[in-house]
Parts: C-alpha cells; structure tokens; sequence
C-alpha cells in the first residue's frame, strides 16, 4: 500500500504550568502551498543574528521539517534588522493563532 504524506504546515502556541506541563495549547494544521507563509524567513541573515549579550532571555526555538531537511535553529535575542522583520511575523502569526484559540492565557502571551 502506497501512503501518501502531504505537505502540510502545523502553528502551534502554548503556555506551560509551574510543574511545566502544557497548561493551554492551541494548534492549526494548513495543508495549503504555505512556502511564502513567512516571507521574512528566506531573508534572514544566519549569521548576523546578535553579536551583543543576551540578557532578557528571548529565544525563539524554529524547527524546519522539509524535503531532504531537518533542522532545529535556536535564536537568542536576535536583534539584527532581518531578525526582526521576521519576529515581527512571527508575533503576527502567534497573535491570529492566539485569537483564533479564544484562550485567554494564550491570548495574553502577545500582549
């Protein structure tokens, strides 16, 4: 039996307790042609995310499955100018999803 795996993008937002154990967690499948879902990730700079400390502990953790591609990028306090454009996105993207999950706590994580 063949099986046909198709492409599909998961948004996922959640908060986690003090026990950290999911606490709220929201998910959206899209089975739709997403590669332009975030424009600003084909124009980041790998290399020039932050070369300052990292003191307020923003990480942004962006896990890539593709064809012929796994991957895993962790970021800490990206400030540089293709960074930020696509944080902004990323915010964007976690608001509508926060929204769309009518949960309060989750809501409030994009306050």
């Amino acid at each position: 039996m063949n099986q046909v795996n198709l492409e599909k993008l998961t948004k996922l937002i959640f908060t986690i307790n003090k026990d950290r154990k999911l606490d709220s967690i929201f998910q959206e499948d899209e089975n739709e042609n997403f590669s332009n879902l975030i424009p600003a990730f084909k124009e980041i700079d790998l290399f020039e995310a932050n070369r300052g400390i990292t003191l307020d502990r923003i990480t942004y953790q962006i896990k890539l499955i593709s064809n012929n591609i796994k991957t895993t990028i962790e970021v800490n306090n990206p400030n540089h100018k293709s960074w930020k454009k696509f944080e902004t996105e990323i915010w964007e993207m976690g608001n509508n999803l926060a929204n769309k999950s009518k949960d309060e706590k989750l809501k409030n994580l994009f306050k």
